[in-house]
């Protein structure tokens, strides 16, 4: 999918010691997890490459007062409730759902982030096969109820 700005996770957290969290604000402990504004990408770009092609976008919009207005690629339904910062706290790592987004150029959508799908690691979860995931809060309830996701 293009973007307006051409960006590649791979290079990012290849070659730096960033984590989603970095540019994804809210991914750890918030409901979303945000897709960056020009003020997190200036944080390091504001001077690092900055006079690359590839940023002249960035830039510009820094200078008009503009948003970068990216093209969420894992967007869903809005009848459905995704907590970030639930499923960080219960070990989910962001690649169970994003893929491996250190190996990709561009990043697409590698999970098809379908009830089918989210409810597959519901039940895993819940019945202990895949420790790493299993729900760390106290008032456990049935992961498959409806109501955990629709609400």
């Amino acid at each position: 999918m293009a973007q307006p700005i051409e960006f590649s996770h791979r290079q990012h957290i290849e070659n730096t010691e960033l984590i989603c969290a970095d540019c994804h604000r809210g991914a750890h402990d918030g409901p979303q997890a945000l897709l960056p504004g020009k003020s997190i990408c200036l944080e390091c770009h504001d001077d690092l490459f900055r006079g690359t092609p590839k940023l002249q976008p960035l830039h510009e919009a820094k200078a008009k007062g503009l948003a970068i207005n990216w093209k969420p690629v894992s967007k869903l339904p809005e009848f459905v409730h995704f907590h970030h910062g639930v499923h960080f706290e219960a070990n989910v790592e962001c690649s169970n759902c994003h893929g491996d987004v250190s190996k990709m150029e561009s990043v697409s959508r590698a999970k098809p982030l379908t009830m089918d799908f989210c409810i597959d690691c519901h039940r895993e979860s819940q019945s202990g096969e895949n420790f790493s995931t299993k729900q760390a809060v106290s008032w456990q309830r049935d992961l498959t109820d409806c109501s955990v996701c629709h609400y």
